[in-house]
């Protein structure tokens, strides 16, 4: 399969939101799910695409299969195959220059103050 560049163009939408954020971070550091991210639930993200990755990355925490890598876990995952495109997948992993922050975006997914 051959890409092109406009393939990765931004979305017009506006893409960088807390939970795509918050996202992001799972993806690449599982162990950022802090207590916070564990209260979320998937009606907490207004996006369709949003709450399929929610759901995927957390049924993939829950399953602790030992050695496997949460990306690729998700990536298998059907719904995420049907609802995330490639544009989609590859905004969100570049998306987080740190996962440092999970808490921080939890916290304004959920709407709580975050001074």
């Amino acid at each position: 399969m051959k890409f092109t560049w406009n393939e990765f163009a931004p979305r017009e939408r506006t893409f960088e939101t807390p939970a795509r954020q918050l996202l992001a971070c799972l993806l690449l550091n599982p162990s950022a799910a802090s207590k916070s991210v564990q209260m979320l639930e998937p009606y907490h993200f207004p996006e369709e695409d949003d709450r399929v990755m929610f759901v995927a990355i957390m049924d993939a925490l829950r399953s602790g299969r030992r050695g496997e890598n949460v990306l690729e876990i998700v990536l298998r995952s059907e719904a995420v195959r049907k609802h995330c495109d490639t544009r989609y997948l590859v905004n969100l992993v570049q998306l987080s220059p740190t996962t440092s922050h999970s808490e921080y975006y939890a916290k304004q997914i959920k709407g709580v103050r975050t001074e």
